[in-house]
C-alpha cells in the first residue's frame, strides 16, 4: 500500500492525467502475516534467552548473543519482554535473573501494551504529550491517514522547523506549504551555504524565519526562547483544519 501511494503521487505530478495500476498477489498477505507473527518473540526464543541469563550471575547483551543463536534485534525483543515481566532485571550493562517465577502462559502482548500506555499516560499528566487523532485508535495503518495527521501537528505547534526540503515534492514541502497557507504556526527554515532548493524557495516567502549556521548541539527550545520575545505574540483563535 505504501509503494502504491508513492507511485500514484509520482505518476500524477505535474501532469493533467495519469493512471496507476495496483497488482495484488498472494505474497502480499504472507508478507503482512510474517510481520505480525514476528512482532513478538515466541516461547522458544524467550526460553533460550532466559536460560543464557540463568547460567550466569550476570551477563551482558553481547555475551547473550554469543550463546543464543538469534539475531541481535530478536534478542533485544526478548530482553525487553522479560524485563517488563520482571523475570530479569538490568543493572548498568548487565542482565540478571530475578526471583520472580516465570510461566510462559503469562507472556501476552497486552502486558507490553499496558506498559506503553502507562508511559503515554505519564507523558500526558506531566504535560509532555498530547494525543490527537482524526481516526479511530484501532484503525488499520494507511499512509494517507499518517500524512493527514501533519495538519494537527502543525496546528498544535507554536513553531515548525524545516531542516531540509525538496522543491514542490515530498512530505516536508507539502506540510510546510499547507502550514504557510493556513498560518497555523510560525515556520523556521534552515539557511546556510549548502541547503536544498526547497529551503531556498521557502526562505523567499514572506514571514519565514531563517535559522543560519545550525550548531551540532542545536536546541530548538533555546533558539526559540532567544527571539520569542521579539516576535509578535500569536493570537489564540479557533481555526479550521479542512
Amino acid at each position: 500500500m505504501l509503494a502504491y501511494y508513492q507511485q500514484i503521487g509520482r505518476a500524477g505530478r505535474q501532469l493533467d492525467e495519469a493512471y496507476a495500476i495496483m497488482l495484488i498477489g498472494a505474497e502480499d498477505d504472507k508478507i503482512q502475516e510474517y510481520f505480525i507473527n514476528t512482532a513478538f518473540p515466541n516461547e522458544k526464543e524467550l526460553t533460550n534467552v532466559l536460560i543464557a541469563i540463568e547460567e550466569e550471575d550476570k551477563i551482558k547483551k553481547n555475551d547473550i548473543c554469543k550463546k543464543v543463536n538469534l539475531r541481535v534485534k530478536k534478542i533485544e525483543q526478548c530482553l525487553k519482554f522479560l524485563e517488563i515481566l520482571n523475570v530479569i532485571a538490568k543493572e548498568g550493562s548487565f542482565y540478571y535473573r530475578t526471583a520472580n517465577r516465570w510461566n510462559i502462559n503469562i507472556v501476552e502482548k497486552e502486558k507490553i501494551t499496558q506498559e506503553k500506555d502507562k508511559n503515554i499516560r505519564n507523558g500526558i499528566i506531566n504535560g509532555n504529550c498530547i494525543i490527537l487523532s482524526a481516526v479511530h485508535p484501532e484503525e488499520r495503518f494507511f499512509v494517507y491517514n499518517a500524512m493527514d495527521r501533519n495538519k494537527y501537528i502543525y496546528a498544535a505547534s507554536e513553531y515548525a522547523l524545516v531542516v531540509s526540503s525538496d522543491y514542490q515534492k515530498g512530505g516536508t514541502w507539502s506540510g510546510a506549504i499547507e502550514n504557510y497557507k493556513k498560518d497555523w504556526s510560525k515556520i523556521l527554515v534552515r539557511k546556510d551555504a549548502d541547503i536544498p532548493i526547497g529551503n531556498q524557495k521557502l526562505l523567499e516567502m514572506d514571514g519565514i524565519i531563517p535559522i543560519e549556521d545550525l550548531p551540532n548541539n542545536f536546541s530548538i527550545e533555546q533558539y526559540v526562547s532567544s527571539f520569542k520575545s521579539k516576535i509578535k505574540k500569536i493570537q489564540t483563535q479557533q481555526m479550521k483544519l479542512f
